[in-house]
């Protein structure tokens, strides 16, 4: 979820990674989320189930994930941007899949 001052990705067990931001200005704002290793090497070991948020490409949060927690929706639905009561501006939008 973005706000105008907050961004906050909250996972199934309701575990959340997220920061506060000055209303009215341009963040690039990213959330990152590992897959629980599968691999005994140490970059996999250190990022296995961790949620990362970043803001203009630094790291601002991380929560790790229980193994049995998950960001997937178990309803799936799309992504709605709307605003009954301001501008909403996006400039650009990425999704990526491993």
């Amino acid at each position: 979820m973005i706000k105008a001052n907050e961004a906050v990705l909250y996972t199934n067990e309701k575990n959340s990674v997220s920061t506060k931001f000055a209303a009215g200005e341009i963040y690039n704002i990213g959330f990152v989320s590992f897959p629980e290793a599968t691999t005994n090497d140490s970059y996999s070991q250190i990022n296995t189930n961790r949620i990362y948020l970043y803001v203009n490409g630094t790291i601002c949060g991380t929560v790790q994930r229980k193994s049995t927690d998950s960001i997937y929706q178990d309803k799936p639905m799309p992504i709605v941007i709307k605003s009954d009561s301001c501008t909403l501006d996006i400039f650009s939008i990425r999704c990526y899949n491993q």
